[in-house]
């Protein structure tokens, strides 16, 4: 039984498909933003990276936990997070979300690093052999995805084309790589793989093995369960678009409850905009006759930094 179901739940998320003419994505896209927030991206050209993934996080997550622990997450959120380390929803759960992850970020070398860049951490060559060339292939290969996505939304929204891309110049993206584990969730007890939240990006791009467990809840409170599909990615849009939009383009939560009493691993690239970038209303999004602005202008390091403390306090309790 799906938890939260009712008679006339859509069937599924729009499908984004970036083989159609521009005009149709585009129109597609829009509706999918206003009444979702989630979309799945098809023919988007990164499959055969995709393929490949799934075996380096296994590899990864089969590390004795002493090697894994070698490499725990630093303070600009790269590294390794042990199941426990994590509670998305504390007003929810009663435990941590059931799951471990690895995040890391674009390379960046040399001695002076800005606030939440600080440099990736790996296992070593000798350790796993190629594995951290795997991971940047993923992180490179959809970073421009998310690049094209962001030209489409601005196209959607009636704005040029590169109107959000300049806000990437120097951007704080990540990738999660997160592997659930057997035990089953509960949620009348307050058991979640990943407790109900929404993500602080513009936007998240996702990839997903065959178990299923990721929820999205829909307009009227009612939970829609996503179904994997190895061809496509999931989109979902992020604080900072609502807040761009003024909620015209929803963030939705999404939580991930998992009854399959399988592992479960998924790789998210969380897209963000650079440090500095201001965080405010599009003029076209709110006026001041009946649809002000419901977010005061912040900077995404500012809103990050703040985000991140409040979800990772358990982490911090154990350091």
């Amino acid at each position: 039984m799906i938890i939260g179901a009712h008679a006339n739940m859509p069937l599924s998320i729009p499908v984004v498909d970036l083989s159609a003419p521009e005009a149709d994505v585009v129109k597609t896209l829009k509706e999918a933003c206003e009444e979702y927030g989630f979309f799945y991206v098809t023919n988007h050209g990164a499959e055969k990276v995709i393929e490949t993934v799934f075996d380096a996080a296994d590899q990864f997550f089969s590390l004795a936990m002493a090697e894994k622990m070698k490499l725990a997450m630093n303070s600009s959120s790269r590294g390794y997070v042990w199941v426990g380390g994590e509670t998305c929803n504390t007003d929810l759960q009663c435990e941590p979300d059931t799951k471990e992850n690895f995040q890391f970020g674009e390379e960046y070398l040399g001695p002076e690093f800005k606030a939440l860049r600080e440099a990736n951490i790996w296992p070593s060559q000798e350790l796993l052999p190629g594995w951290r060339r795997r991971m940047l292939d993923y992180y490179d290969a959809t970073v421009p995805l998310a690049m094209r996505l962001c030209r489409l939304l601005a196209l959607s929204l009636g704005l040029p084309a590169t109107h959000f891309t300049k806000k990437f110049t120097e951007p704080m993206s990540l990738v999660c790589v997160n592997r659930y584990s057997e035990r089953r969730s509960d949620p009348g007890a307050g058991l979640f793989g990943c407790g109900e939240h929404t993500d602080w990006d513009v936007m998240t791009l996702l990839t997903t093995d065959d178990v299923p467990g990721l929820e999205v809840r829909l307009k009227d409170g009612s939970f829609l369960p996503i179904e994997p599909r190895r061809e496509a990615l999931i989109c979902n849009l992020g604080d900072s678009m609502a807040h761009l939009t003024n909620d015209r383009y929803r963030s939705a939560p999404h939580r991930v409850i998992n009854l399959s009493g399988r592992k479960r691993t998924s790789f998210g690239l969380f897209f963000r905009p650079n440090f500095d970038e201001l965080i405010d209303c599009l003029p076209s999004c709110c006026d001041d006759a009946g649809n002000p602005k419901r977010y005061e202008p912040i900077t995404f390091g500012e809103y990050i930094g703040g985000k991140f403390r409040n979800n990772h306090a358990t982490l911090e309790d154990q350091e």
